[in-house]
């Protein structure tokens, strides 16, 4: 499960989870993301978590503004092509 919203400050504000029943060398990668309608959308700032059984990568980032756009955040294991998108939100950020 992932979530984004904006701080007080109108910065982005994201956090992407994972979890693994055991310890497995996994890393979760966590992205925010602006929703361009094409592919790939960039990336406005990232991070990671290694675990081991529970993982959860929080994410803060102005993003060249103020502007208003869409944003989302992408967890997803590295090395693996499976990922889940927080909901598409419209957002005012610094």
């Amino acid at each position: 499960m992932s979530s984004i919203s904006t701080n007080s400050a109108g910065q982005l504000q994201g956090q992407a989870y994972g979890n693994c029943e055991t310890p497995s060398g996994q890393v979760l990668a966590g992205e925010i993301k602006q929703d361009l309608s094409f592919r790939p959308d960039p990336v406005v700032t990232s991070g990671s978590d290694p675990g081991p059984y529970t993982f959860v990568v929080a994410l803060q980032s102005c993003d060249a503004g103020p502007r208003t756009s869409t944003y989302y955040v992408r967890g997803f294991f590295n090395g693996h092509t499976d990922y889940a998108d927080s909901g598409h939100r419209t957002l005012t950020v610094c």
